[in-house]
């Protein structure tokens, strides 16, 4: 694959969750603690009466109507308050803390900063196990292929490394921004999260390629064309690695700066280069074709 440059354009919406916003949030739970307001306030009034029967002392009834509407006002305010610090839409329920606090916050550029701490949740573990592989710290147990099996293994390298890297390049540049451009609201977000989902797929998809060429043990003399199918997975990780990048940038863009235009937007343009060797991979694989085929004939004209 000739080296290459991905690109596309969608317009990023910087919305923000502005602190009216936030109270009006809040209102809506405290509304809907009517309900525990009137059972708090019912039984404190009653514990009242039972206690002034007990004792014989009445309290003035302004005094005790006071002290049981702010008890029951306290206690449903600080009910709500918890309920709206620890909301979580239902399609983030099963992310991790930092996402559901990016969410709540919903400061400037909060979707770039959901899909980078989503997408890095996702790929973390799967970066750390091929960066121990590529170390050969991590155990791979060996897989050994027939020769006509091991051949055919050879022969899809290029078109799987190929069809990854064009997937990838368009998440990256094209439907992940695209998503990112559409979410805008609570509602929205479930699309970015299938986008961001895709890509780690993809990831591991990578890890599984670049397993494979650890894990299968080359036919006799091939030891050598084997070696160069190591690493072509990385034009894939740098290319994440480069998303990641301009989702930071993004998300630490600062509303005032967007408003004056002091601010330069930085653009999901991301360069993927063709992996190592690949092309002298390539080259050494059809010559050895050319030369079986020559061998062949050959051995077809003796007969």
């Amino acid at each position: 694959m000739d080296n290459g440059r991905y690109s596309d354009q969608h317009t990023l919406q910087f919305t923000e969750h502005r602190w009216w916003e936030k109270v009006f949030d809040y209102l809506r739970f405290l509304i809907r603690q009517a309900p525990l307001f009137l059972a708090v306030a019912a039984s404190f009034w009653a514990a009242s009466e039972i206690a002034m029967e007990a004792t014989g002392n009445r309290i003035p009834l302004s005094y005790l109507a006071t002290f049981v509407l702010l008890a029951a006002a306290a206690i449903s305010a600080s009910q709500a308050f918890f309920q709206y610090r620890s909301y979580t839409p239902e399609t983030l329920i099963g992310e991790s803390r930092r996402v559901k606090a990016i969410f709540r916050e919903r400061k400037c550029g909060w979707q770039c900063s959901l899909a980078r701490a989503m997408l890095k949740d996702r790929i973390e573990k799967t970066e750390e196990r091929l960066e121990r592989m590529n170390r050969g710290v991590a155990f791979v147990p060996p897989k050994h292929l027939s020769l006509s099996e091991y051949t055919k293994w050879m022969h899809q390298r290029n078109e799987a490394i190929v069809r990854i890297l064009r997937a990838v390049a368009s998440s990256c540049t094209s439907t992940l921004p695209e998503a990112l451009a559409r979410t805008i609201d609570e509602q929205s977000i479930g699309v970015l999260k299938f986008e961001v989902e895709e890509l780690s797929s993809l990831y591991d998809h990578a890890e599984r390629i670049e397993r494979e060429c650890i894990e299968i043990v080359p036919s006799e003399g091939m030891e050598e064309l084997h070696a160069l199918t190591r690493g072509w997975t990385k034009p894939i990780r740098d290319g994440v690695l480069e998303l990641t990048k301009i989702l930071k940038q993004l998300s630490e863009i600062k509303r005032k700066d967007i408003k004056t235009g002091g601010v330069e937007l930085p653009e999901f343009n991301i360069q993927f280069e063709s992996p190592k060797c690949i092309s002298e991979f390539t080259e050494r694989l059809q010559s050895l074709d050319a030369s079986e085929i020559a061998q062949q004939n050959a051995q077809a004209d003796a007969g």
